[in-house]
């Protein structure tokens, strides 16, 4: 195993659910390596995004078929490992996501893709070719900031997100976020 850390810098890493290490390399190489088995394979995703797409790999999520969805510093990026083909679905396929700096991604219980990025929080339904946009616009989700950090579902099905103005939560009912505030040590919406 030396040798696949001896080369370039690892500039991410993501455990997938069959216990496989990704490592996303500067130099826009993606291996994925197995403990179990001790197999490394090498990705040269070189070219295949463009905008040096996975020279900057921020995030990681697993979709329910084994495609990585990947958030870069230009976009989103859907990587399937079975064929190595590669979705940059920042500048193609319709646009998907914007352009922006993806700093989290996550896949909710309900199979939406959500990112957090630097222009907002952007949700997509796969199934229904939907997406929404939620920024600090009141039109458009009332966040907190348009600067995302991260983004997560907790175990009750509620959508956090991290804004540089504070901590967020989804309302289902309402279609927007709420930014939280506190008082003493009780968090209000």
């Amino acid at each position: 195993m030396n040798h696949i850390l001896a080369e370039d810098s690892p500039q991410s890493m993501f455990l997938d659910k069959e216990g496989n290490i990704w490592i996303n390399y500067l130099n826009a190489r993606l291996t994925r390596y197995s403990p179990k088995t001790g197999h490394i394979r090498n990705f040269n995703l070189e070219g295949t995004g463009g905008d040096n797409a996975f020279r900057n790999i921020f995030c990681y999520c697993e979709d329910a078929d084994g495609s990585l969805w990947l958030g870069s510093e230009v976009g989103v990026v859907n990587f399937n490992p079975a064929n190595s083909e590669v979705k940059d679905l920042y500048r193609s396929h319709g646009m998907i996501f914007p352009c922006d700096k993806t700093m989290s991604i996550i896949l909710d219980s309900e199979g939406r893709l959500w990112t957090a990025t630097q222009g907002g929080i952007f949700r997509y339904e796969k199934d229904r070719k939907a997406r929404r946009k939620y920024t600090s616009d009141p039109n458009e989700g009332h966040l907190g900031s348009n600067y995302v950090n991260c983004i997560l579902e907790d175990s009750e099905g509620n959508i956090w997100a991290g804004t540089s103005s504070g901590l967020n939560i989804y309302d289902k009912e309402s279609d927007s976020f709420n930014t939280l505030t506190c008082l003493g040590n009780v968090l209000n919406e």
